[in-house]
């Protein structure tokens, strides 16, 4: 049998709780909060997270993983915290390039973006959060 390890460090894919209706809406406000306060890059602005920080086989993490802001706002969004959601999601926007494209990683502290580019997977959660965040279209049209 294999070894079974653990690992207590957050992980910023449990954003996803809610955004897959995880039932109890205490534990994922509870895990959504945690991940704000651990994970943020800025915690005075959550705009940027780490997917997480342990070391993983290319080390510790020095760049925000650009899917992480956009699952922390459409979360926020499903948990009925509209406004920290959009504030998210609006600081996330800081990360595009002229044309509007995102990478996978960005460091918000040199405004570089890293790893592949343009990512598909952040463009992808920026439309999902962007929809979570918005009002319903019978309040628009």
């Amino acid at each position: 049998a294999l070894p079974i390890s653990t690992d207590d460090t957050y992980d910023c894919s449990l954003a996803l709780m809610p955004i897959l209706r995880f039932p109890n809406q205490e534990v994922s406000n509870k895990t959504v909060d945690s991940i704000m306060q651990r994970l943020a890059m800025d915690p005075k602005d959550p705009s940027f997270f780490y997917r997480y920080l342990r070391t993983d086989d290319f080390g510790r993490p020095k760049s925000a993983f650009m899917i992480c802001s956009f699952w922390v706002s459409q979360a926020l969004s499903r948990l009925g915290r509209l406004e920290e959601g959009r504030l998210v999601l609006e600081g996330a926007t800081r990360a595009a390039n002229s044309l509007g494209l995102y990478s996978e990683h960005f460091d918000p502290r040199t405004h570089e973006q890293l790893g592949n580019f343009p990512q598909a997977y952040s463009h992808v959660g920026l439309i999902n959060a962007a929809f979570a965040c918005s009002p319903p279209w019978n309040e628009v049209l």
